[in-house]
């Protein structure tokens, strides 16, 4: 699908105890090109894979997106498209408008 990608590092986090769940992975990518193939391939995998791809954000941008992700479901039921800025992921924009 993608050609060699290039990491500035990787980081196993969490302990290693085989009852537990698998231990995330940190990867910090030296290109945003390289990063958003990686992304993309979140809608590919299996709902029972237990594998998910994400940013790793702040503690602040975290906190401030739990206050907004209701709106988000409900607008995403009443048919709307909603998501949150991948340049400013505190940002939720619901039918292309700027929702705080």
């Amino acid at each position: 699908m993608f050609g060699l990608l290039s990491f500035k590092e990787s980081i196993d986090w969490g302990r290693g105890d085989k009852k537990s769940r698998p231990r995330p992975i940190i990867v910090c990518f030296l290109r945003y090109t390289d990063r958003e193939a990686v992304f993309s391939l979140q809608a590919t995998l299996d709902k029972e894979s237990q594998i998910g791809i994400g940013p790793d954000l702040p503690k602040g941008v975290v906190e401030m997106r739990k206050h907004l992700i209701p709106k988000m479901l409900e607008a995403r039921k009443q048919g709307k498209r909603a998501a949150f800025s991948r340049a400013e992921p505190y940002k939720l924009f619901i039918d292309g408008v700027q929702f705080y």
